[in-house]
């Protein structure tokens, strides 16, 4: 299995799906920033936000940004994020973001909230892990040629109900996966980690059986087959049929 996660990795190397820019700002970032490596990615990392962000020089930035984990002692205090407008991962203290936006709904956040609840529950804000990886997946393969085709989100939705009816879940968990699917943005990490978790998972063969029919679905939803999404279709797709087995 570690052969199929290497190949898959060496697919999806430096791939990030596109982060929509809102209309009705123009992002900034000052002159020199420090550059930090993330260490670890955690259950909140592909979220996908805008914030207005103060230094501790009193400079106020506006980023869109991709959660990689969020620490903190007691409570979320810092979140590590790549920025898209530096093209590179930074550190933001919580307590300094100004707004948080909703890059998909334009909705005003309240940033303390909002990273508490993703931090205890994940990019989906469901307690089930699994979902959130399984969310990831799909997410990666229907945005990784540009953008979500109104019939590959319906193929989401039908995937993540599969789901609840086959591994266990309630309205509001599923409810919970549905309004926050659209608002991550994984990447080829995202992608490769998440695979590489439900693969050792306990029912690893079921949930093989079930991502396997819904990859083939999303991807195939649209009618349209980009190149390299067929490359990581079919490296997804030879891995999972491992699993499967």
């Amino acid at each position: 299995m570690a052969g199929f996660l290497d190949r898959l990795a060496a697919a999806v190397a430096g791939k990030a799906v596109p982060v929509p820019m809102p209309a009705w700002v123009q992002p900034s970032v000052p002159d020199v920033e420090e550059i930090i490596a993330a260490k670890e990615r955690d259950a909140s990392s592909s979220y996908a936000g805008f914030i207005r962000y103060t230094d501790a020089d009193g400079v106020m930035t506006a980023r869109r940004i991709v959660c990689r984990s969020i620490t903190g002692y007691g409570r979320p205090e810092t979140v590590t994020a790549w920025c898209c407008e530096r093209k590179a991962m930074r550190s933001f203290k919580i307590e300094r973001i100004s707004e948080l936006v909703c890059l998909e709904t334009g909705e005003v956040l309240d940033p303390a909230g909002h990273f508490d609840q993703l931090w205890m529950h994940g990019a989906l804000k469901v307690a089930d892990k699994a979902l959130n990886d399984f969310g990831r997946v799909l997410a990666f393969m229907a945005r990784c040629d540009g953008s979500v085709h109104p019939l590959e989100a319906d193929s989401i939705e039908h995937s993540l109900e599969r789901y609840i009816v086959r591994f266990g879940g309630d309205d509001r968990m599923l409810g919970s996966a549905l309004a926050n699917i659209g608002k991550i943005a994984p990447d080829g990490d995202d992608l490769v980690i998440s695979l590489g978790r439900l693969v050792r998972h306990a029912e690893a063969r079921k949930l093989a059986r079930l991502l396997l029919d819904c990859v083939g679905e999303v991807t195939a939803a649209d009618g349209r087959y980009a190149p390299s999404e067929i490359e990581w279709a079919e490296v997804v797709t030879e891995g999972l049929k491992e699993t499967a087995r």
